[in-house]
């Protein structure tokens, strides 16, 4: 009898009877105008960012939760290289007003991001990239964080407390500054390149270098990568203290971020131990013995 169940297990497998392989994927809709989060157990077609994809285009199940993405939008493909992944969807994907259109983005972007080891997401209608709804510019690959929900033209404030130093570098002082991020830049960015700008406090002053320049500030599980170029603390004056001050005044900002917990530095994209005299290899958190006793 047991020879009799092996053989017909062995036919029911062969003769294709095996039940498909299943995934769980997080989708995101709306609720009452908030985002929405659905768990969803699904049967898997393609890679698992496909699948995700093609079930966020069917639509919500849960009770209250309604789909932003317009109708008669299908995926015509997806590329992954790394941990960027190009999507490519029809051209009724961009349609709506621009508040839906933000919407339908952002959506899609969770849900992407949500899906393997995705980091960014490229979208394209018709295989031509998407443009921003703010300046028209061509839009680069976006991560979760990187899509804000501020309509375009909306004069909604994002406030910022960006640490700068005293005069002499012994303490970081905090300085809050009323900014309105634009489509395609993260908070994380956004608040490093306040920082460049300099502090509006007469009594504060900036210990980063004019010639440095930002070129990444990322958020990946807590920890935000900051990727600087060649000239950072290479021109950094008065030694290590000023050094101390201008590395801690990125990582004490970008952890007063609730999503960033460590802050880890790149320069020209490689991790390395200088330019300056601080190791900068290895993870930074929030200095509290540089703030100014009470």
């Amino acid at each position: 009898m047991k020879k009799i169940l092996i053989l017909l297990c062995a036919v029911f497998l062969l003769g294709g009877c095996a039940p498909k392989n299943g995934a769980t994927v997080k989708l995101y809709f709306t609720e009452k105008g908030e985002i929405a989060e659905e768990t969803r157990s699904v049967e898997q077609e393609g890679s698992v960012l496909e699948t995700a994809i093609r079930t966020l285009l069917d639509g919500p199940r849960k009770m209250g939760h309604e789909r932003v993405i317009p109708e008669g939008t299908t995926l015509l493909g997806v590329n992954i290289v790394g941990t960027v992944a190009e999507i490519n969807l029809s051209a009724a994907f961009d349609t709506g007003t621009d508040a839906q259109r933000l919407l339908s983005r952002y959506t899609l972007i969770h849900t992407a991001c949500s899906a393997g080891d995705v980091q960014k997401v490229k979208l394209l209608t018709e295989g031509v990239p998407l443009r921003s709804l703010q300046d028209g510019t061509m839009l680069g690959a976006l991560g979760a964080a990187d899509i804000s929900l501020t309509e375009p033209g909306s004069s909604t404030p994002l406030l910022l407390t960006l640490y700068f130093p005293d005069a002499t570098a012994a303490y970081l002082v905090p300085e809050t500054r009323q900014i309105t991020l634009t489509e395609g830049t993260s908070t994380a960015f956004a608040a490093v390149q306040e920082l460049l700008r300099g502090p509006a406090s007469s009594h504060l002053v900036s210990a980063l270098s004019d010639k440095t320049v930002l070129l990444d500030a990322e958020i990946r599980n807590g920890i935000c990568f900051v990727n600087m170029n060649a000239e950072f603390l290479k021109n950094t004056t008065g030694g290590r203290t000023w050094e101390t001050a201008a590395v801690y005044s990125i990582v004490n900002t970008l952890t007063a971020l609730p999503d960033v917990q460590e802050v880890r530095f790149l320069v020209e994209g490689e991790t390395v131990s200088g330019p300056g005299t601080i190791n900068l290899l290895g993870g930074f958190t929030e200095n509290k013995s540089l703030y100014m006793p009470a």
